[in-house]
C-alpha cells in the first residue's frame, strides 16, 4: 500500500511549520520585530528568537497600550549578523567597563549591553536553525510513526 503523502495532515502540516520557519529565519536578517511589555519582550531578529525580562519595576516605554508591537529595518552601521548564531543565555551583571572593541557581531553587542545591567534582567536567544532542526526531527519522526502504524495495519 502507498504511503499516499499528498494526502497526509501531518506532512502539508509540518511543510507548512517549517516554511514559516524559514520565513522568519529569513525576515530576522533583514527586520526587527517585537512584541513587549513592561517587563517581558518577545523579539525576532538577527536570526533567533529573543525571549527577555527586563527586571522588576523596570519602565520599559509602551506607549498607552498595554504591550507594543514593533517592526524596524536593521541598521546597516550594526555589527554584522552571524547565520548560525549559537544558543545564548545572557544575565545582568553590574560591570561598569563594556569592551565594546571585542564587539565582532550582534550578538556580542548584546551580551556586552547587558553586562551593565541589573542581575535580574536576562535574555534567553534561541536560534532560528535550533527551532527549524527540532521541528524537523519531530516532523520525520511522526511521518516514519505514520508509515510504520500504516504497514502494520496492512500486512496480514
Amino acid at each position: 500500500m502507498k504511503l499516499a503523502l499528498h494526502r497526509s495532515i501531518t506532512f502539508w502540516s509540518g511543510l507548512l511549520v517549517i516554511a514559516f520557519i524559514g520565513w522568519a529565519w529569513w525576515d530576522s536578517m533583514r527586520h526587527s520585530s517585537w512584541a513587549t511589555n513592561s517587563q517581558i519582550a518577545l523579539t525576532n531578529e538577527a536570526g533567533a528568537l529573543w525571549f527577555s525580562h527586563h527586571g522588576d519595576g523596570a519602565t520599559i516605554p509602551t506607549g498607552s497600550a498595554r504591550y507594543q508591537l514593533k517592526r524596524t529595518d536593521l541598521n546597516a552601521n550594526w555589527p554584522p549578523l552571524k547565520v548560525l548564531p549559537p544558543l545564548c543565555f545572557v544575565r545582568g551583571s553590574y560591570e561598569p567597563d563594556l569592551d565594546y572593541d571585542s564587539v565582532d557581531s550582534y550578538l556580542d553587542l548584546t551580551v556586552q549591553s547587558y553586562k551593565v545591567l541589573p542581575e535580574n534582567w536576562w535574555v534567553l536567544m534561541i536560534p532560528h536553525w535550533l527551532i527549524l532542526l527540532t521541528v524537523a526531527a519531530l516532523w520525520l519522526t511522526l511521518l516514519f510513526w505514520r508509515a510504520r502504524r500504516r504497514k502494520r495495519v496492512v500486512t496480514p
